[in-house]
């Protein structure tokens, strides 16, 4: 979370631990952007991070809708493991909500 900067610069590391790297390839990564005034928070958009087939497991999910720059960036990673890769996205502001 960066708090109270109209131009943040998102450069964190997330580790998840007992993901193997076969998982990668059924998984997504959300990012979203909120913007928060009182009580009332609003979404901006965001980015998803994924093969974006439409699928994980076999099972066929709304969440796994990423444009090309996304599969770009999450194949990238993937085949260069342990390597920063360095990219700007746009955020979009149509994400599909997620299916409880």
């Amino acid at each position: 979370m960066v708090k109270r900067s109209v131009s943040p610069i998102y450069n964190h590391t997330m580790v998840y631990e007992g993901f193997q790297p076969a998982d990668l390839r059924e998984a997504c990564a959300e990012l979203t952007v909120w913007h928060r005034e009182g009580i009332k928070t609003h979404l901006l958009g965001g980015v998803r991070l994924s093969p974006g087939t439409g699928l994980s497991y076999g099972a066929a999910v709304c969440w796994m809708d990423s444009t090309e720059e996304e599969v770009t960036v999450w194949t990238s990673m993937i085949l260069n493991p342990s390597h920063w890769i360095d990219i700007t996205l746009p955020i979009r502001t149509n994400l599909v909500n997620r299916q409880k």
